[in-house]
């Protein structure tokens, strides 16, 4: 794959400044990433999609902001104790963003409690590697990887303890298992599409030594030939 500006797989990444920041009465994030281009190299806003990001402690909204308004995202008056948090990314693009993820869901849930200063909360971040071509299409035989990359801590407890990926054809109607093997931090598989599917849509599930991780949905990731 090229290196180029929104290429597939266009989704929400966040980059080592924009990962939530605890203090020690709240939580801060800079959310600019609602199109993250295939790989780490690029990481943009684009004005064509729209969402929101949400921040919750178990099933309490704390705060939410639209993707296409100020990329600020502050909440205050958070508990000291180490409580369960989740921050949800939900994207929708339209028809002159082009034809791949038209939807995305995305969910990295990790436990934060009272810090001083300005304390990163590691979030694991995901890449992916496709073979398309100009038109963001791949072969119905191609390889896929994932590498995923854990922001804000180099600890052992907090790096990658599991990753999963469930493929569909049918813009995400039904979702299958896709065996993976891991070789210095990538997964990589290989997919056989039906002949009948245009789209491959992708849902991949990375958890965390921690507890934590990120689940990511991205309806019509890209295309087949």
């Amino acid at each position: 794959m090229g290196d180029r500006w929104f290429g597939p797989i266009t989704r929400p990444r966040l980059t080592g400044a924009e990962i939530p920041f605890r203090g020690e009465y709240g939580m801060s994030l800079y959310v600019t990433g609602n199109a993250g281009d295939g790989g780490s190299a690029h990481n943009g806003h684009a004005n064509l999609v729209s969402g929101t990001y949400s921040l919750y402690q178990g099933d309490k909204l704390l705060g939410q902001r639209r993707s296409e308004d100020a990329p600020t995202l502050d909440v205050w008056d958070l508990e000291p104790q180490k409580l369960p948090y989740q921050l949800i990314a939900d994207t929708k693009s339209g028809a002159e963003f082009g034809p791949y993820s038209t939807t995305t869901h995305t969910e990295w849930n990790f436990t934060s409690g009272a810090a001083e200063g300005a304390q990163a909360v590691p979030l694991v971040q995901l890449d992916y590697g496709t073979d398309v071509d100009a038109a963001g299409r791949a072969t119905r035989k191609s390889n896929f990887s994932i590498t995923p990359e854990v922001l804000g801590s180099s600890a052992a407890q907090d790096a990658l303890s599991s990753l999963r990926l469930e493929i569909s054809y049918d813009d995400g109607a039904t979702w299958h298992r896709q065996d993976m093997k891991e070789t210095k931090g990538t997964w990589q598989t290989s997919l056989s599409a039906p002949h009948r599917a245009d789209y491959v849509s992708i849902r991949v599930t990375a958890k965390q030594r921690n507890g934590g991780g990120v689940t990511q949905t991205v309806t019509r990731a890209f295309g087949l030939k």
